[in-house]
């Protein structure tokens, strides 16, 4: 349940990666992924948006984990921190409080979370650690770290919105996720820069 699933286990691991997150172009993705075959990972319950197999699902809080539960079978990898998340802070439960995860298909890295500067996303990997500071950020460099290469990335868009059928943020009136964004362009430099890979943020347009 521990270990880091690398990449290329099961023969696919040079595929590119589809990476879902909830902003508004995350409906683009379903298109992405019927049409181009490659490895598909999504962010909480983002895997809503479209239909068929999901090679890593990542989560850090307990609700988004319980809001998938519908989606764990169609999960093949679900990866979290060694401390989950309640209510946006840290809690002291794990993966084994939460009933009925398949625990033969968890990876679990140790929890260490960081702040969302470049500095500080660096300063946590110098350290030997996978940087939470959101979800995706950590899933992104926790893919890279697994040896995967090409990332097409969807849904983490900044602003204030979600795609459609993934719910309200709590303030619809404020870019609350420009931060986020700003993150994941941050880990995108570094993944480029440790690891060689090749991170695309795909627009609201689909493009």
């Amino acid at each position: 349940m521990h270990e880091q699933r690398a990449a290329g286990r099961d023969g696919r691991g040079a595929l590119p990666m589809i990476y879902v997150g909830k902003g508004p172009s995350a409906v683009h993705a379903v298109a992405a992924i019927r049409e181009r075959g490659d490895l598909v990972a999504t962010v909480n319950d983002a895997g809503s948006l479209f239909d068929g197999g999901i090679d890593f699902a990542f989560f850090a809080d307990v609700e988004m984990l319980e809001r998938a539960r519908p989606l764990w079978p169609r999960m093949k990898t679900i990866v979290l921190p060694s401390r989950l998340h309640q209510h946006f802070r840290r809690s002291r439960l794990t993966a084994r409080d939460v009933p009925g995860l398949p625990h033969d298909r968890l990876a679990i890295y140790p929890y260490h979370a960081t702040g969302p500067t470049e500095r500080q996303l660096r300063a946590a990997i110098a350290a030997g650690q996978i940087p939470l500071y959101c979800t995706a950020v950590a899933g992104l460099f926790w893919m890279a770290q697994a040896g995967h290469r090409e990332f097409h990335c969807y849904g983490f868009d900044g602003g204030s919105h979600y795609a459609p059928g993934l719910g309200s943020p709590a303030d619809p009136t404020g870019r609350i996720y420009d931060r986020y964004r700003q993150a994941m362009e941050a880990m995108a430099r570094i993944v480029k820069e440790q690891f060689g890979a090749g991170v695309w943020f795909h627009a609201d347009e689909g493009t």
